[in-house]
């Protein structure tokens, strides 16, 4: 046998070792392209982003784009957050001698107004930090960039608080820069609504095809309670400040909530009652007309409505589909004039804060009436009232007017003032028009404070609840939920959903759809007044628990 030439041998060695590695190569090369194409070696789209969190608070959906940083945060530890503001600090900010990031003041930080429990919420953290050591950088951010980082909270525990009373690091964050949401500008072109109002009669007038381009913010409700929500429920809805750099006007008279993203769809009437500028976090109550929330859990609990940046001004009357709070005009705001564009008639069910007359009002009795020059300070900054005079010896002044459709599920707000010498004042609901029915009893001298199941006019048993001040102005809240009557009493500077101090529950039953206004017995010895104003009813939220919402990036 002959032997193999040496060249041959070597050829066939050549040949094996690239049968044997050859396909490992092209498998690792192939590899290699596919972790490239998604962006795993230039920190492209491919990136994953996240958030870590402190037990009781959330932390998700974080974006990284030439606006800073988008995520939604909430909390769950039954501590109401008042006055809470929200702070990122990257990786690379040192902490001072306090323990708290560099340039953490509230000037540099997000403002959130209330952080409830259980309601999420979006925030951005925007450029406000960029020039500090260690900001976010917001500008010529290459794709792909890595931004690393944690969020910490100022807060207070007490309402109206002047300055953060406690900090706490509640979480870290990790976002990359991915191109596709830089700046946030997703507008397209879709249908948009335009919308003209006169003092009597709205109007919509919907045009297909438009090229207008309307960024809008998507906005999602659901209802976590196992019963429904009703026709026209006056949802609130908080918009942190964050969205200021998306198209909002300064003194926000260009937004416009609807059905339909970028103006489309029906739009809602809607109604600010704070923080109604670009530079604070607003409040908002919205109407949603016909759109209702199933009961949880089940199809239909959630549903999606739209905030609208328009070309030109909605806010132009006070019958347009946005307006906002009567006190807030002139500086930055879009009023001029007191109740410029306060819309709250075709927000809420019943909406009379700024009793100039007694018009739709029964008189029965002498003694009562309007006035213009009440005490100040009341939270609608209004010195219109209507008043009542001290009960004795049996006479009483009283007025009554009919609330369509006033029902077992609603809450009832007013504000009440007691002068000195006077002992307080009644107010009827579910009231016949003989005056009898259930009584909410605000008490000053004498008698103290409480719900009674039925009553008339100078002719009750007494409650026994607290005895407030003379000389101050107080929000009351009647909740009616079915059958059952809760009160409530706090302090004159409580927003709408703020309830006060409970007082008492009483079962009632319904005699009718009044509401009336009446003086206790006299205690005192002068002849003050008890006035009258703010008067707003909504509905009832499921259970009491407003339905949560979720606010999506800009589009």
């Amino acid at each position: 046998m002959r032997n193999r030439p040496e060249n041959i041998i070597r050829a066939q060695s050549s040949m094996e070792y690239l049968m044997t590695y050859g396909w490992a190569i092209l498998i690792i090369a192939i590899g290699v392209a596919t972790l490239s194409a998604l962006g795993i070696f230039n920190g492209g789209s491919g990136a994953t982003n996240g958030c870590s969190t402190q037990p009781n608070f959330s932390c998700t959906n974080p974006i990284y784009s030439t606006n800073g940083i988008i995520a939604t945060i909430s909390q769950d530890s039954g501590q109401e957050y008042y006055d809470s503001w929200v702070f990122v600090a990257s990786a690379a900010q040192e902490l001072g001698g306090d323990g708290l990031p560099q340039n953490m003041s509230t000037a540099n930080m997000v403002n959130t107004g209330e952080l409830p429990s259980s309601q999420p919420e979006t925030f951005y953290f925007v450029s406000n930090t960029e020039t500090t050591a260690g900001g976010i950088p917001t500008t010529n951010i290459p794709v792909g960039t890595q931004f690393t980082g944690s969020i910490w909270l100022a807060y207070c525990t007490v309402p109206d608080c002047s300055s953060p009373t406690g900090y706490a690091k509640i979480g870290e964050i990790s976002a990359k820069e991915d191109g596709a949401s830089a700046g946030y500008s997703l507008s397209s072109s879709i249908s948009t609504s335009t919308s003209s109002t006169s003092t009597s009669t709205s109007s919509t007038t919907t045009t297909s095809s438009s090229t207008t381009s309307i960024q809008y913010v998507p906005i999602t409700l659901t209802n976590t309670q196992p019963s429904a929500t009703g026709a026209n429920f006056q949802q609130m809805v908080q918009i942190g400040v964050s969205y200021t750099a998306n198209g909002e006007a300064a003194n926000l008279n260009n937004i416009e909530f609807t059905t339909g993203p970028g103006a489309a769809g029906t739009p809602l009437y809607a109604w600010c009652e704070s923080g109604c500028t670009s530079s604070s976090t607003s409040i908002w109550w919205v109407n949603l007309s016909t759109d209702t929330m199933s009961a949880a859990p089940g199809p239909g609990n959630s549903i999606t409505i739209y905030m609208n940046f328009m070309p030109t001004p909605i806010m132009t009357t006070n019958t347009a589909y946005t307006g906002e709070a009567p006190q807030l005009y002139g500086g930055s705001y879009a009023q001029s004039s007191y109740a410029q564009y306060d819309n709250g008639p075709s927000v809420f069910l019943y909406y009379n804060v700024d009793p100039t007359s007694t018009a739709g009002w029964t008189i029965t009795q002498s003694g009562v009436g309007q006035i213009g020059s009440a005490p100040s300070g009341s939270y609608f900054g209004t010195t219109n009232a209507l008043y009542t005079t001290i009960c004795q010896g049996g006479a009483s002044g009283l007025f009554e007017t009919a609330i369509p459709d006033l029902g077992y599920n609603e809450i009832i707000t007013y504000w009440t003032y007691a002068s000195s010498g006077n002992d307080g004042g009644n107010f009827y609901f579910l009231d016949s028009s003989a005056q009898s029915g259930p009584m909410a009893l605000f008490g000053v001298l004498g008698y103290g404070s409480g719900l009674l199941s039925s009553a008339g006019p100078c002719g009750y048993t007494n409650p026994s609840g607290p005895l407030f001040s003379s000389g101050t102005w107080y929000k009351n809240d009647i909740v009616i939920a079915g059958t059952t009557a809760t009160y409530y009493v706090g302090a004159n500077s409580n927003k709408i959903a703020t309830l006060g101090s409970m007082i008492n529950s009483v079962s009632i039953s319904s005699s009718g759809d009044y509401i009336g206004l009446d003086t206790n017995y006299d205690f005192g010895s002068g002849n003050g007044n008890t006035y009258y104003n703010g008067f707003l009813i909504r509905t009832y939220p499921p259970n009491g628990v407003m339905p949560t919402v979720s606010l999506s990036a800009v589009q």
